[in-house]
């Protein structure tokens, strides 16, 4: 039921003007909920939305898209900003009708509301047609493939400057005097490795300044302590690393701006051997590349999800960055993720391989640029060696074999090994 007799309407059309529209419309829910339309945009209730008699406003919405979305999406019509109440939301969905805009694989509903962006699935019809649990500001639009493939290169660009400041317990001298231990810098400052006492250990920190993952171990095996892991991408980037490599009890894995620790007693010379971990960089900077499509609870679901370790345990994702290796792994985010936001992914993983060759080359750089080991002075009794050396063999299925490990830090980088 259309509850006209208590609504009043601004800019209502006047006969022979085909130009003019309603732009706003207010009125209040009734015993059957309430119906409004508004520049050809119609918004339906049921019964139980809210308390009868709670006050409905359904305005025209001229606002730009929010967030980055401005970049990769157009308007295909009349968007909508609902009110109900004082900022109430409605007890059961609405169901919001754009009825001058076609539905295509491309076309979605965007709303947003106290700053919270989300994306809505179209139902099954021939014109679009949303429901949605919350109030908000309502856009039609269309995702274009290509500026959506160019603001995840920039996000993801953005993602591979990372370096962070100097911790307050590095010494760029590695001079440890007060334990009788000298660490050798790491090439290109690539991490701050840290040394001190903690609980009648001593405790060795490694913190991140690059930005791929890292993978590593100490020659005696120290104990290995959890490593942080504060960023949704990162998180995941762990999770996965962890599924995939049970048996692997001797590595520890460093993510970018994250620190990775180590204990041990009594001290002995010790070697740290780092190693890129090409798949997980990719993994992780292709999360942050589309982070701002995924809801709050994406990463949970990836986690969950079985075909990222499935992907990388096959060989799927080669330690070549590639076209081919991007589709797979957004092709699993988005089957993971599901609605709105997983449909777009998909949509991503499809673009042509053409789109995504500035990403590769930016992360063949990032996985493959770091310099050769160094060799501690032989005149000192008790060093830390860190010295960072890109992974030099193909990952194998079986991730807790030794297959891969670059024995020795000593070994010069192959310049072709990511050419």
């Amino acid at each position: 039921m259309t509850l006209t007799q208590c609504s009043t309407f601004t800019n209502v059309p006047t006969p022979g003007d085909s130009t003019s529209v309603r732009s706003v419309v207010d009125t209040k829910v009734g015993q059957s909920g309430f119906n409004a339309t508004v520049d050809q945009v119609t918004v339906d209730a049921p019964a139980d939305v809210a308390t009868v008699g709670t006050p409905v406003r359904v305005e025209k919405n001229d606002k730009p898209l929010p967030g980055l979305w401005g970049q990769f999406a157009d308007r295909v019509g009349h968007g909508v900003e609902i009110t109900l109440g004082d900022n109430e939301q409605p007890s059961s969905p609405i169901t919001l009708h754009f009825d001058q805009v076609d539905t295509d694989s491309n076309i979605f509903v965007l709303s947003e509301s106290n700053g919270v962006i989300s994306l809505l699935s179209p139902e099954k019809s021939a014109t679009l047609v949303v429901q949605s649990n919350h109030l908000s500001s309502f856009w039609p639009v269309l995702i274009k493939i290509s500026d959506l493939a160019d603001t995840v290169f920039t996000a993801a660009s953005d993602a591979l400057q990372m370096t962070t400041p100097r911790p307050g317990c590095f010494r760029a001298d590695g001079n440890y005097s007060d334990l009788g231990v000298t660490i050798t810098r790491v090439p290109s400052d690539v991490a701050w490795p840290c040394l001190g006492n903690a609980g009648g250990k001593i405790r060795l920190s490694v913190q991140s300044n690059s930005s791929v993952a890292w993978r590593l171990s100490t020659t005696p095996e120290w104990e290995l302590r959890t490593p942080t892991a504060y960023t949704a991408a990162n998180l995941l980037a762990l999770s996965t690393w962890r599924v995939t490599s049970p048996d692997v009890l001797d590595e520890q894995m460093m993510l970018p701006g994250e620190t990775s620790e180590f204990e041990t007693s009594p001290l002995s010379d010790t070697k740290v051997e780092m190693m890129v971990d090409p798949v997980l960089s990719q993994v992780r900077t292709l999360a942050l590349g589309i982070g701002f499509l995924l809801p709050d609870e994406a990463v949970d679901s990836i986690s969950r999800a079985e075909c990222l370790p499935d992907l990388i345990n096959s060989g799927a994702v080669e330690n070549n960055p590639s076209a081919t290796g991007f589709a797979s792994v957004l092709r699993c985010f988005g089957a993971a993720v599901g609605g709105a936001a997983g449909a777009v992914v998909g949509l991503l993983a499809a673009a042509p391989a053409a789109l995504w060759s500035q990403l590769e080359g930016l992360l063949r750089t990032a996985t493959g640029s770091i310099g050769r080991a160094s060799r501690c002075p032989p005149e000192r009794s008790r060093h830390f060696r860190s010295a960072p050396v890109p992974r030099s063999h193909s990952r194998m299925s079986n991730r807790g074999s030794a297959t891969g490990l670059v024995p020795s830090i000593s070994l010069d980088r192959d310049p072709t090994q990511y050419a």
